[in-house]
This record gives structure tokens, sequence and C-alpha cells, in this order.
């Protein structure tokens, strides 16, 4: 199933909610707030920071009481010439790029990060969260008892972003997670979470009619199964931190030289 997200839409959906994201849905403030609270127990005096959002502000006022002095620039996704991924900064410029709950949105991981590792300095730091596969999975289950269309987004997975930031040639990189839980009262509050944050359906394969209110109901009924009491939502949050690398001095890794063979000497030894 195509998991490619239709950026026309996806723009028009965060363009549309792009002053509700900062307000009213705990998670993204929640998450800020932790975020903040590791990069704290980090040593780094940044005199650039990079801060990559997707419509939100949320972590400016934090940014800029930790580090008063420095120069923190907010890049937001809808400013980037999409598919390109282009910053428009300066190579090995920036300190500091952190991001809450944004790269979640990008569908080419390995140009997110290259862009990334160009930007930072040698020694910078990356700092990021996003959203995991697990997140709305009661959501996803209940659509796929009900037809084989996607309804939620795909999420990247903790073990792609590592080797994303490995083949990008990131030092260090460290990855973990959290499960974090919601608990709605009822679904109405849940999809005015979702809407007010732009989080609506953009995948390319996504039914292009209208989903049906025989279809809708037996979604809801679906999720009324897997609900104990209130509706439980989980989201699973993957914490990423990498450094930057200086390439001229870094000198190459001899266990993974070309090695060149001779045609010959195969046929040699073929049995």
């Amino acid at each position: 199933m195509d998991q490619t997200i239709e950026i026309t839409s996806w723009l028009q959906n965060l363009s549309r909610h792009k002053v509700q994201r900062d307000k009213g849905w705990v998670l993204s403030q929640e998450v800020a707030q932790r975020l903040m609270d590791r990069l704290a127990g980090i040593k780094i005096h940044p005199e650039r920071i990079l801060n990559i959002t997707a419509c939100s502000h949320i972590l400016e006022p934090s940014l800029k009481q930790s580090f008063p002095q420095s120069q923190t620039t907010t890049l937001d996704l809808l400013s980037l010439p999409l598919p390109s991924l282009s910053f428009g900064c300066e190579s090995k410029s920036v300190d500091l790029i952190i991001s809450n709950l944004a790269f979640y949105w990008v569908d080419d991981l390995l140009a997110l990060f290259q862009e990334i590792q160009r930007v930072l300095k040698p020694g910078g730091l990356l700092l990021f969260t996003t959203l995991g596969p697990d997140t709305l999975l009661p959501l996803r289950q209940a659509w796929q008892a009900v037809d084989d269309m996607p309804h939620v987004h795909h999420f990247w997975d903790l073990h792609d972003i590592g080797d994303a930031l490995l083949y990008t040639s990131f030092a260090d990189p460290v990855m973990d997670v959290e499960r974090l839980t919601i608990e709605y009262g009822q679904l109405a509050d849940l999809w005015q979470d979702l809407k007010s944050q732009g989080e609506t359906n953009c995948l390319i394969a996504r039914r292009k009619t209208l989903t049906g209110l025989r279809r809708w109901r037996a979604m809801l009924e679906q999720l009324d199964m897997l609900k104990a009491g209130q509706y439980q939502i989980p989201f699973e949050i993957n914490y990423g931190q990498a450094w930057g690398v200086d390439f001229a001095k870094t000198k190459p890794n001899n266990d993974n030289a070309e090695v060149l063979v001779d045609v010959a000497s195969i046929k040699k030894y073929k049995q």
C-alpha cells in the first residue's frame, strides 16, 4: 500500500490549522517539555540554533530562555521547497538542530538527514522527537477491520530512523522510545484534537470519495470493541540524538574498504 503523502493536501491541512497547532493538544506540549529536559542534560553552548517545525512554535520560548545569547531560527516545513528539503542555510553553520514532532511528515528520511548533516557543524547536536508506528494503533486496527484503504499515516520505526542516521554518517546516534496514552471520554474529542493539528489523511492512496455512513459506523463499532472504559489512544514517541561529523578528518574504515577481485580467480575456484 502506498504510504506516500500528497504534498498539496498536507500543506493545505497544516496551513489551515497553523494558529491552532500550539494550542489545545496536550501531547505536543508534553513531548516538547520532555525534549527540553533531555537537552538540559547535555553540555552544549550553541551560537546558532535551528528549530525545525511543522507549523508549530512551541519550542521557541523554551529555547530562548535556555539559550538567551544564541541566535535561534525557526524553520517551518511549510517554507521548504518540497520535496527537495533544502534549508537555505550555509553549510556547517548551525550548532544545534532541534525538532519536536515534525519529522514524521517527511517521506524521505535520507534526504532530510543529509540536509541536516550538511548544515550542522562538526560536533554539533541533532536532537528530535517524532511519532512511531504504535501511534493511533486502535484507530488503525479499527479501520483495517472495515476496509483495505489506508486511513492512518505511516510512522517511521525506531530502527529505520537509526539506520538512516548511520547511513548519513552521523556520529554516536542514539534512539529510544516512550509510549504515552491519552484517554478520551468521547471520540469527538479525539477527532477535534487531530483536526486542530492538521492531522488528517493526506496519503496519496487514500479513498478519494466520501467514506459513507455505513463504513464510518462500522469503524466506530470496532473502536468500541477495543476500548476499556474511556478511549485509550496510544502515541509512540521516538527520541533521536546524534552529532555532526567533520568529513575532512574522518578516516576511511578499512573493514568496509572496496576489494577488487580478478574474475579469472573466481572461475579458477568454481566447483
